[in-house]
């Protein structure tokens, strides 16, 4: 985890460079502020969370072959909450919040908002 924080943190920071709107100092003391907000973070706990995804992930997909699709979308909602009011959770959404904050008025090429638009006719049976 702590590599993948680190090559994104490079990342942002070299897009912060490119965008001149900060500087060197102002990127270095935030990326460290991220840093640190990110190994804050009790990492023994996501083993567990990862465990109880795929826990999860068979019981939806089992409920999707029975034609349970109703049911499998209420268990992956039921999940969906309780992994998003995890302390865990709510600690990486502080952390990307100051990332967003570092990354504010960045142009990021190749990415748009409507990739990540949520389709209310798709159905958690349909991606498995």
């Amino acid at each position: 985890m702590k590599q993948i924080i680190t090559i994104i943190l490079v990342c942002i920071a070299s897009l912060c460079f490119a965008d001149q709107k900060m500087s060197e100092e102002q990127i270095m003391q935030q990326t460290r502020a991220v840093e640190e907000c990110f190994a804050k973070i009790d990492q023994s706990n996501f083993a567990a969370i990862e465990a109880r995804g795929k826990e999860m992930e068979k019981e939806i997909k089992a409920l999707c072959d029975s034609g349970k699709r109703d049911e499998a979308m209420n268990v992956a909602m039921k999940y969906s909450m309780e992994f998003s009011e995890s302390a865990e959770m709510k600690e990486m959404q502080k952390c990307s919040e100051l990332m967003q904050e570092m990354m504010a008025g960045v142009q990021m090429p190749h990415m748009s908002a409507k990739s990540y638009e949520v389709n209310d006719d798709e159905h958690i049976c349909d991606g498995m």
